[in-house]
């Protein structure tokens, strides 16, 4: 007997193509906002629909993992680095040799 194909089966199928469709969009977009902006204000505007976005997250599913000071702090450490810092050098890299040249590194 074989597998039917049912919406279970093909879910994570269409939630991956829709991930990669969203990131390509969101870099297209990036790159053209970045030639006329600059890297922290981009940056700014991103955070604040990622924090909108886990706030309603947060609101609908009601639940929040408590974390120990030690966690807490190594995931802001982390959060800091990869996604301030980082993005920085991406929009500045969007903004100087494209998304196609920024993505293939």
């Amino acid at each position: 007997m074989g597998m039917e194909a049912g919406p279970s089966t093909i879910l994570p199928y269409l939630l991956g193509l829709g991930s990669n469709f969203c990131f390509g969009a969101a870099s297209m977009a990036f790159a053209r906002f970045s030639k006329s902006h600059s890297p922290t204000w981009i940056n700014q505007l991103k955070v604040s629909v990622a924090f909108v976005g886990f706030l309603i997250a947060f609101l609908c599913t009601e639940s929040f993992v408590h974390q120990n000071p030690a966690g807490l702090a190594l995931l802001l450490a982390s959060g800091f680095v990869g996604l301030f810092i980082g993005d920085l050098f991406l929009f500045k890299a969007f903004a100087e040799i494209g998304p196609a040249r920024t993505l293939v590194i």
